[in-house]
């Protein structure tokens, strides 16, 4: 049985949810749609140690996706991030373009507070208030090598706007915003 943790998101053609295996006493995602392969059930993406104990609690998960499949990410309660899923613009983080069956940590030794997952990027803040991005590129939402081919990637996390601090991010399908702190209330996308 599970026991259901706080965190839960959606994306494209996925559903997940966070919490607790027992009596393994493990954390686990729960995904239904295409992060599994297209299957429709609730099944158990991945199983791993988060913490000891673990902990039914999370600073944020993510699911984003697009027809080819969907990925999600999540940082856990002491800011590691991990991801798992369709990796085909890189929008897993772990520099392969590999996908991945497992939640894999992403970006070792980086505290992270917030994350969005879009169509085939994905955008986080570290708890400094740096914001990272990577995957794919279209419409140049991620805004590495603007003269270059839309289609550029960049498989690992990538700091965006050095300087600014952000407070928050949401990422689309082909567009990111991000909330800065230097001014309350001001949005840069």
């Amino acid at each position: 049985s599970y026991v259901l943790g706080n965190a839960f998101g959606a994306g494209y053609a996925s559903t997940c949810a966070y919490g607790v295996k027992t009596p393994a006493n493990t954390n686990v995602l729960l995904c239904a749609g295409n992060l599994r392969s297209s299957s429709l059930k609730l099944a158990q993406v991945g199983s791993w140690t988060l913490g000891s104990p673990p902990s039914t609690s999370l600073t944020d998960l993510t699911v984003g996706g697009n027809s080819v499949g969907d990925h999600a990410c999540l940082i856990s309660n002491v800011g590691n991030l991990y991801c798992v899923g369709n990796n085909s613009y890189g929008q897993i983080g772990d520099g392969s373009g590999n996908n991945v069956a497992t939640p894999t940590l992403i970006n070792s030794g980086t505290a992270y507070s917030k994350i969005s997952a879009g169509a085939i990027s994905t955008c986080a803040i570290t708890a400094a208030g740096v914001l990272k991005c990577w995957g794919g590129n279209p419409s140049f939402q991620t805004e590495l090598n603007p003269l270059s081919s839309r289609e550029t990637l960049s498989n690992t996390p990538q700091i965006l706007d050095p300087g600014i601090t952000y407070l928050g991010v949401s990422t689309g399908r082909a567009h990111r915003c991000g909330l800065s702190g230097e001014v309350v209330g001001t949005a840069k996308c």
